[in-house]
């Protein structure tokens, strides 16, 4: 506690500092005294500046409306005049702590900013590439978490759907669902639910050996024989090419129909010798039905050349196999 006379003031000033070593505050009592005594030279009283203490760590702060993360800052030795408010679009609460410098634990932290949020929606990324939209959310401080869809129309890596939808408030967590790429599956290794296919694994067609084939015995005009397979909308196109066996009759021709659902999708008669390329639109198919039929005396089977079902990975492994 100090005394001072200046200009014929008695005063009295009490000095308080914290144990951080900052000071408190003033406490000022004066009283008018008249003197006649000279003024003394005037005496100054320097306050410490804060510049971080060693018993002092960082607490914790984040999602804290701003008064409340200064009073645990206050709590915890750090002053005020430390600690520095920006505020941001960001991912949490408007009015709330996002992120913090330093971070939690840190010692004896000397300067605080506390970045405070203006709230945030949930941006437009449906159609980016999963890595840009990734980059963008997480610059707003949400966390990105990835699945996988497929979708025939949209290219690899495309952002098919996020989760909560654009427009809506960002939380700190946002789920995207990326377009995987296609896989395929051949025909022949998926069970039919009917028919009369069976495969073959020494097919050669048109010269060219094949993969994986199947053979499909061919019924009258008025009854053909038919195969089903149960597709479970996840094949989004079928490829391949039908033809006639090369050791087949060369002057025989067979005439194949290919149901999707109920829609005829091929229909057509095949010459030995000349196969024929497959490439059907099966997008939500349901069933796919081959019909075979002979036209003409000789009794032959249609060949199904590497025949395969291209969709998503997840359900095209739901298929039933052979």
């Amino acid at each position: 506690m100090t005394g001072l006379r200046v200009g014929g003031i008695a005063a009295l000033v009490a000095l308080a500092f914290s144990a951080a070593g900052v000071a408190g505050g003033w406490i000022l009592a004066t009283r008018t005294e008249a003197s006649a005594h000279p003024v003394p030279e005037a005496t100054v009283v320097r306050v410490p500046t804060y510049i971080g203490q060693d018993s002092v760590s960082m607490p914790e702060v984040r999602g804290l409306s701003v008064d409340d993360a200064e009073q645990v800052l206050a709590d915890a030795g750090i002053p005020a005049t430390a600690v520095h408010v920006q505020h941001r679009v960001a991912a949490a609460d408007p009015g709330t702590v996002a992120d913090q410098r330093p971070t939690f634990g840190t010692a004896a932290p000397a300067s605080i900013v506390l970045t405070v949020s203006d709230g945030a929606v949930v941006p437009a990324v449906i159609g980016t590439d999963a890595d840009v939209a990734t980059t963008q959310l997480e610059a707003l401080g949400t966390r990105v978490q990835q699945t996988e869809g497929y979708d025939a129309t949209q290219k690899a890596g495309a952002v098919l759907a996020v989760e909560p939808a654009a427009g809506r408030t960002l939380p700190a967590a946002v789920t995207l669902t990326v377009n995987g790429a296609p896989t395929s599956r051949y025909l022949a290794t998926l069970r039919s639910v009917d028919g009369g296919c069976s495969t073959n694994d020494e097919l050669v067609v048109g010269g060219d050996t094949v993969t994986s084939g199947l053979e499909c015995g061919a019924g009258s005009s008025t009854d053909p024989r038919s195969t089903s397979w149960l597709l479970r909308k996840a094949a989004d196109r079928i490829t391949g090419s039908l033809g006639i066996g090369d050791d087949a009759d060369q002057s025989s021709s067979v005439h194949v129909r290919v149901l999707v659902d109920r829609r005829i999708a091929f229909d057509r008669t095949v010459q030995w010798g000349s196969p024929v390329a497959l490439d059907l639109d099966t997008q939500d198919a349901l069933r796919l039905t081959v019909e075979v039929w002979t036209t003409g005396s000789t009794s032959v089977e249609a060949a199904l050349a590497d025949v395969r079902l291209v969709g998503g990975v997840t359900a095209m492994s739901q298929l039933p196999a052979q």
